[in-house]
């Protein structure tokens, strides 16, 4: 099956410059000028992970089915769903061992 572009590495490239701050940072900043407890973020992060998998997966199967006539994005999520799903792992794995 042909493989989706890589959209998502090509706009990550865009932001990983040492001008913009790195996901430390982000969340550091995030927490000080909320006053927000960011010690579950990666659990926050996994449950978001996991939504997006399942919703993709609906919107996949009812391309298969045939009820996404012309949807030219459905037919990427054979791959997406379970990156997703592996994402929304790690991300747990991630809070299990305390990694923010």
């Amino acid at each position: 099956m042909e493989r989706a572009p890589s959209r998502r590495r090509e706009s990550l490239q865009e932001t990983a410059g040492p001008e913009f701050p790195g996901r430390a940072a982000i969340i550091d900043r995030y927490a000080s000028v909320t006053g927000a407890d960011v010690s579950e973020l990666r659990w926050y992060e996994a449950l978001a992970l996991w939504r997006s998998a399942i919703f993709c997966e609906a919107m996949y199967t009812r391309w298969l089915d045939g009820e996404r006539p012309g949807d030219t994005f459905a037919r990427w999520m054979n791959g997406g769903v379970p990156a997703l799903a592996r994402s929304a792992a790690g991300a747990l794995a991630d809070f299990e061992k305390g990694r923010p």
